[in-house]
């Protein structure tokens, strides 16, 4: 009762107390008054009544008043107005006043009055020949109350069996207490037992504490000596609240308030919001200062709100000294359902503890919850595509804010096997673990994206597996990930991994110090000493990286240089660079200086040459320039390397400059650097060096089978080589070996000139 309302597990069990004790005790006292009263304050008077008729009174008095005194106490006072004894055995009163004193001290009295009351002597019956009025003192009275207010309870044909000490009516009773008023039907009272019993029709309305207060129950039960109360298919309505249950039990203390309170049976609270609790059992502990300390419900608990339900086996509400709920604990088989107008939730948990506080208003509001036990949280939103998180650990623990009006979960954290799953419902998915997991969410409204997550953070043995559909013209992505510790953060969609971050995914693995996943399209970004292995096709040679920094955006991964170049190799070929781009999807590659950089050389390729006659190889070729481009296979058309910004080069057999070179590779694997040089063609300001001699042209072609390098000028500048031992030789083309110091030396048209030189001392 009272002005404060609040939730479930707030107000229940506090008016829940206020109805049972204000009302039913009311009642069940002032049937006590009616009934009982003759059994504990004037049994002696109704006992010793026609004795001292028949000794006071022969036949007929009018107006007389008879007293009781113990020890200088009265115990009663009786007046009438004309008393009859007539010849059958009967007397008959009239107009009859009886006050009934308290104990000796207590200032406590009790009055009953009716028009005419018959006592049949030889029977032992009394009975109250029309209505009957009792004014009794209220339970508070008890406390030396003054201003206490009083009960009235009006009935008739009350009848007492003295010989079997019963005292029963059948007619409806009236019962009014302040500002409450009541009625029942049929009663009746066993002395040697001290049981009082209303048979039907137990109903009380009106305020208390300027709350409207309704409660009825089928029947209800006083036990004196036990002092107990018990009520049948109970339901009481104050305020917005409401609560029944097929039985209602009181336990009284020995100061006569209410120690505890048991229901069973399709036991109910609802509150004026809409919450409803409903279970087997009901059993509520009270204060002395008639606050509830302690409410269990069990046996099966089901909740229901306009917003959701919820279920459980056990739950537990504790309060504080001012009876308000402090703790909510539900334990077996936990479940809650909440639906709003952007999402719907569902919550599982072996257990539940919920901390609950008071708002400005009196409501009761939740603080912080608690979810042990392989707990789960599950929302999807109500918009299309519908999108899914589910969080779940051991332990989830959900801190409470405010914003305006509304309560939300600010922070949420979890323990012990932690799992972060979420679903775009486009295709895109990502799921992570970890030990621990911690989540930042923003008030309602706070965004316009459909999550609500500012932040969340994982902790120890992470991992972490993406997947996104095809789509903009970039392929189906799978990602997996691996790391000590994670971080993500909802404005950008980005995770950052740390702890030694490992990442898999299409082909190719990276490792750094920090790496950073794009949600929703599998792009990352990796940093601190970066180490990838790529496998462009399912046999081929893997190709391993080391750089800097690393990017992965679609099918382009590009690597960058830090102290040292990065640097990318196969089995058999080796190359480093500022910056190193590769298309996963075509694989093709790129390196070449930074962005804006005025350095040259800055790329340096080693291959292989194709093995000589009966050779298995012929050594590498060294290649240095500043921008390189790699083709692999592409249907007919053999794997290339061009290499631009100026070229070294360096084969077995001699070493050369030019502005640009071709490498054409062998082998049909279209993978990265796959084969071995077939033939170099470079151009522009060439220089070649052999032991010995210089030659100099505008282009020239290595093949690698035969070591042969075919120099070739222009019309204005025919190619040159200059020996140490022969001078300088000219001609259309010049043809160096790199086996031998030959010099084969072609003119135009058909000319041809054959020149033979000294060999090499060094090579005799």
């Amino acid at each position: 009762m009272g002005s404060r309302r609040g939730r479930a597990g707030g107000i229940s069990v506090t008016r829940l107390r206020r109805w049972l004790l204000v009302g039913v005790i009311v009642l069940l006292t002032a049937l006590v008054g009616l009934l009982g009263i003759a059994r504990w304050k004037a049994r002696r008077f109704l006992h010793d009544l026609p004795a001292k008729l028949g000794i006071d009174i022969k036949s007929q008095a009018n107006g007389f008043t008879y007293s009781q005194s113990v020890k200088g106490h009265t115990l009663f006072t009786l007046h009438a107005a004309k008393a009859i004894q007539r010849q059958n055995g009967k007397t008959t009163l009239h107009d009859v006043a009886i006050t009934l004193y308290g104990p000796e001290g207590s200032h406590e009295t009790d009055s009953i009055r009716g028009a005419e009351f018959e006592y049949d002597q030889n029977n032992g019956i009394v009975k109250a020949m029309g209505e009957v009025h009792l004014d009794l003192a209220s339970p508070s009275s008890a406390q030396q109350n003054p201003s206490a207010k009083r009960i009235a309870v009006t009935t008739s044909g009350l009848v007492f069996m003295q010989k079997q000490g019963i005292a029963t009516t059948d007619q409806p009773l009236h019962i009014e207490y302040g500002d409450l008023h009541g009625t029942a039907t049929g009663a009746d009272y066993t002395t040697a037992t001290g049981l009082l019993n209303l048979h039907s029709a137990v109903i009380m309305d009106g305020t208390q504490d300027r709350q409207p207060v309704h409660l009825t129950a089928a029947s209800a039960q006083l036990d004196r000596n036990q002092r107990l109360a018990t009520l049948h298919t109970a339901f009481v309505r104050t305020g917005e609240m409401k609560a029944q249950g097929d039985t209602v039990v009181l336990d009284a203390g020995p100061s006569g308030g209410i120690d505890e309170i048991r229901a069973d049976g399709h036991t109910s609270l609802q509150s004026g919001d809409g919450i409803r609790a409903q279970a087997p059992k009901l059993v509520a502990k009270i204060s002395e200062q008639n606050k509830p300390t302690l409410a269990t419900m069990s046996g099966g608990v089901i909740l229901s709100h306009p917003d959701g339900s919820g279920s459980g086996q056990t739950a537990v509400v504790h309060f504080d000294g001012l009876g308000n709920a402090t703790t909510a604990e539900l334990t077996g088989g936990v479940t809650f359902d909440h639906h709003s107008a952007t999402s719907l939730d569902h919550l599982t948990a072996a257990n539940l503890v919920a901390a609950l506080a008071q708002d400005a208003t009196r409501h009761t509001i939740l603080k912080d919850a608690t979810a042990t036990g392989r707990a789960q949280l599950r929302s999807v939103t109500t918009g299309k595509p519908a999108k899914t998180t589910v969080i779940s650990g051991d332990t989830l623990h959900a801190i409470m804010a405010a914003s305006g009006r509304k309560h939300y979960v600010s922070l949420l954290t979890g323990n012990g096997s932690t799992r972060l799953d979420e679903d775009d419902g486009a295709g895109t998915t990502r799921t992570s673990t970890g030990d621990t997991l911690q989540i930042k969410l923003l008030p309602p409204g706070a965004t316009k994206a459909a999550s609500t997550v500012q932040s969340a953070m994982q902790d120890g043995h992470v991992t972490v597996m993406a997947k996104s559909p095809a789509k903009s013209g970039k392929t189906a992505s799978e990602t997996h990930a691996t790391a000590s510790h994670a971080d993500f953060e909802g404005s950008t969609g980005k995770l950052l991994l740390t702890g030694a971050p490992s990442v898999t995914g299409d082909g190719m693995q990276i490792a750094a110090d920090r790496i950073t996943l794009t949600q929703g399209n599998g792009d990352a970004d990796a940093t601190g000493s970066v180490r990838g292995v790529y496998q462009s096709q399912k046999d081929s040679d893997p190709v391993h990286v080391t750089a800097e920094h690393a990017t992965v955006a679609g099918s382009v991964a590009k690597f960058f240089a830090g102290a040292n170049a990065a640097r990318m190799w196969t089995s058999s070929s080796q190359m480093e660079a500022p910056v190193i781009e590769v298309d996963r999807n075509t694989n093709r590659l790129m390196a070449h200086a930074p962005s804006g950089s005025a350095a040259t050389g800055t790329v340096h390729l080693l291959l292989p040459a194709s093995a000589t006659g009966k050779q298995k190889n012929s050594g590498v070729v060294r290649i240095v320039g500043t921008t390189l481009l790699y083709v692999p296979v592409e249907g007919t058309r053999p794997a290339h390397a061009d290499v631009t910004g100026g070229v070294r080069m360096d084969t077995s057999g001699a070493s050369l400059t030019a502005r640009q070179a071709v490498a054409t590779l062998s082998g049909s694997t279209p993978g990265v650097l796959s084969g071995s040089v077939q033939q170099i063609v470079a151009s522009g300001a060439v220089n070649i060096a052999q032991p010995g001699r210089t030659g100099q042209g505008e282009r020239l072609v290595y093949t690698s089978a035969d070591e042969r390098y075919v120099l070739t000028g222009t019309p204005q500048s025919q190619p040159k080589v200059i020996d140490t031992q022969k001078g300088t030789i000219t001609g259309a083309t010049l043809i160096l070996h790199g086996a031998d110091n030959n010099v084969e030396v072609e003119g135009t048209g058909t000319h041809r000139v054959h020149t033979e030189v000294e060999a090499n001392p060094q090579k005799r």
